[in-house]
């Protein structure tokens, strides 16, 4: 039996939707074959599909309210990738981090690899661990909540050697990203600067 790409998106469509937003570990077992493996970079790698069960009941455990919304979704031979919002409130344990009771919302791009029988044997999960750990005070990083793009955070100043006054970054960003040597030339963004100083010399 030959699996057509939009049978193999369905099948990642419903195992979305019936573990994940059915809040059901147990079902990831009738997705995967046997020996499938689950590949989570730093979250490591886990073999067969009762252990993924247990991941997945790991996961809705700390979340127990997890909804997983897709964005996109497109399929070539055996494989499918998705991109997908997910949301939750952190109301158990979940990486080691007790119960905050925050929301979280982070984005995740997932590969599966589906098989003729209609069968996830691998996927490849890279989520927002950043975004995550982040938001439940598990870290904090070093531009987290800043929504403003880097030009908004520019200061409008006046150089008459390099013409009208254009968005150049200050030093003063300097608070959100730590220790940050700025160069004594002014970075624009838009308008073309001439470095000057040492900074001309390392170019």
């Amino acid at each position: 039996m030959t699996t057509t790409p939009e049978q193999r998106i369905a099948i990642v469509r419903d195992y979305l939707d019936h573990v994940l937003n059915g809040h059901d570990a147990s079902a990831a077992a009738d997705f995967f074959t046997a020996d499938a493996e689950w590949h989570g970079g730093s979250l490591g790698t886990v073999k067969g599909s009762q252990n993924i069960v247990g991941l997945m009941g790991a996961l809705i455990g700390g979340l127990p309210d997890i909804q997983a919304t897709a964005q996109d979704v497109i399929a070539s031979g055996d494989l499918v990738a998705m991109r997908f919002v997910a949301t939750g409130t952190q109301t158990g344990d979940l990486l080691g981090i007790p119960k905050t009771g925050k929301s979280v919302k982070w984005d995740s791009v997932d590969i599966y690899k589906v098989t003729d029988d209609g069968k996830i044997s691998a996927q490849w999960s890279f989520q927002d661990m950043a975004a995550i750990m982040s938001q439940l005070g598990a870290v904090k990083l070093p531009l987290g909540g800043l929504t403003p793009s880097v030009a908004a955070l520019a200061t409008p100043v006046r150089r008459p050697e390099s013409g009208p006054p254009g968005p150049v970054l200050q030093p003063r960003v300097a608070r959100w990203a730590g220790s940050v040597d700025f160069p004594p030339a002014a970075v624009r963004i838009g308008t073309t600067t001439q470095p000057t100083g040492s900074a001309a010399a390392r170019m």
